[in-house]
């Protein structure tokens, strides 16, 4: 069976990566793992699914039944496993643009057909109420959205997100939000996820926030009979998490506040660095984001920035996200939350190349 090539991923593998300045990493600045080892008792022997201390800890965190989190190997896993069990076969799926291309990818995979919702420039990236009632009235039984938004770091706002909820409601829809990076928000922790409401189900991991990607653990948060055939399903593909994954995971949630507000103050200075750059170009135009790690600005008078992306890459170094690969060629994702620094550095590096693509 042929399947779709998810080309953002392949770039990022093969041309991604620099040695000098790296400004297409999504995530906060790692911090060291902790210890990878195997765990006694019910780790050694697992019964049931996801891990029950783990998937206890994180709905503490988030206000939740444990039965409504199943832990996962990471939000990756999370979304397939959603929209495998709620895509309803040959049917149109509303997904937002501009868009990380798993989510749409996933849709294909799966034989679905993808149906824009548009997130405009010009509305702040809200979507539009009418074009996803549009998308509704047409068959659409779930939207795919993000929060932080991916790639603009743009937060979904509570009016928005009740605005959505409401019609998915009214139409026997769901709503699957990837929130891997919305615990940059400032505040306490939260999620859109409601126990008492099904029409929103939500992935997330402690990858792009708590500096655990190599561990690739994430969750669900759904309620407990979708959970159940999630754990179904993931019986086919890895069975349980890996145990010294599950056991890792348990050490760091004993100073996961600690890892959070390492996240966000490492993070403020490269998007404070981010907007004092933005002010200074009249070429650029740009939403700043509202937290978090990326941003998404387009540059005047080129029409696909991937050549530029890849003089920058060869002749200095220095490696930023075509806009291609989020639906738009005239931008690029930006790392707006690495080092101010490194930003600064690679920020230099891109006004350098401008003229020598206009």
């Amino acid at each position: 069976m042929r399947h779709p090539v998810f080309s953002y991923m392949r770039w990022a593998k093969e041309h991604g990566a620099v040695h000098g300045i790296d400004l297409t990493v999504s995530s906060a600045p790692p911090l060291p793992l902790p210890p990878v080892r195997d765990y006694e008792g019910h780790r050694q022997h697992p019964t049931g699914d996801g891990d029950r201390l783990v998937e206890e800890r994180i709905a503490t965190r988030y206000g939740m039944p444990p039965d409504h989190v199943l832990f996962v190997p990471g939000s990756t896993m999370g979304n397939f496993l959603l929209v495998y069990l709620l895509l309803e076969r040959d049917g149109p799926v509303a997904v937002e643009e501009p868009v990380y291309e798993n989510l749409p990818g996933l849709v294909n995979l799966l034989r679905g057909t993808v149906v824009s919702l548009h997130r405009r420039p010009a509305l702040r990236y809200r979507l539009d109420l009418e074009e996803t009632r549009a998308a509704l009235d047409c068959g659409a039984r779930l939207v795919l959205l993000t929060d932080l938004h991916n790639p603009t770091g743009v937060h979904l706002a509570d009016d928005e997100l009740h605005a959505i909820r409401e019609l998915a409601a009214s139409h026997g829809a769901t709503v699957l939000i990837d929130e891997v990076y919305r615990d940059f928000l400032e505040g306490p922790v939260s999620t859109s996820y409601r126990a008492e409401d099904p029409t929103v189900v939500v992935t997330s991991s402690f990858t792009k926030v708590y500096g655990l990607g190599s561990l690739r653990a994430g969750w669900i948060l759904c309620p407990p009979v979708l959970r159940r055939r999630a754990a179904e399903l993931l019986d086919y593909l890895t069975v349980v998490p890996p145990t010294p994954v599950a056991a890792a995971v348990d050490a760091a949630l004993d100073t996961i506040d600690e890892r959070l507000a390492h996240a966000r103050r490492s993070t403020m200075a490269g998007r404070e660095a981010f907007g004092r750059w933005l002010a200074g170009r009249t070429d650029v135009d740009c939403v700043l984001p509202d937290a978090g790690v990326v941003a998404f600005p387009r540059l005047d008078g080129i029409a696909d920035t991937e050549p530029l992306c890849d003089w920058l890459r060869r002749e200095r170094d220095t490696a930023f996200v075509p806009g291609r690969f989020f639906g738009d060629p005239t931008r690029i994702r930006v790392a707006a939350g690495a080092s101010a620094e490194r930003l600064t550095a690679g920020l230099a590096h891109l006004d350098e190349a401008l003229p020598r693509f206009r």
